[in-house]
């Protein structure tokens, strides 16, 4: 759960809004192929009916899986984020233009005046 959190976080950062349309159904799809795979690692592992590893250390193989995938994504996120994402040449570094002008800033209600506002309006 914190992983598929992180990579959203991370696809928020380098994704544009005028982008997302185009990369985030293809990010969905990606991260849900975990589900299968996660469900195979447990049978083969954890079943009562695998004598794939002795019964008092049949944990131990699926933490070493979720480490080494862990240090991988580890890696990966750092090799894009210094290599990617500082290269002009495939990341624009530009700040993403502001459609219709210059927003308006939203005045900071105070906490009672926000459940002011919440409990009157319609």
């Amino acid at each position: 759960m914190i992983v598929s959190l992180l990579f959203w976080q991370f696809c928020n950062t380098i994704v544009r809004t005028s982008e997302a349309k185009r990369f985030y159904s293809h990010f969905g799809l990606l991260g849900n192929i975990s589900l299968p795979m996660v469900a195979v690692v447990f049978e083969v592992f954890l079943s009562k009916s695998s004598n794939f590893v002795p019964e008092n250390i049949k944990l131990m193989p699926v933490l070493i899986i979720v480490i080494v995938m862990d240090c991988l994504f580890l890696c990966i996120y750092t090799w894009v984020n210094n290599n990617v994402l500082t290269d002009p040449a495939l990341c624009d570094q530009e700040k993403p233009e502001k459609s219709g002008g210059e927003k308006k800033k939203k005045a900071k209600l105070s906490m009672v005046d926000s459940f002011k506002m919440i409990f009157t309006s319609k």
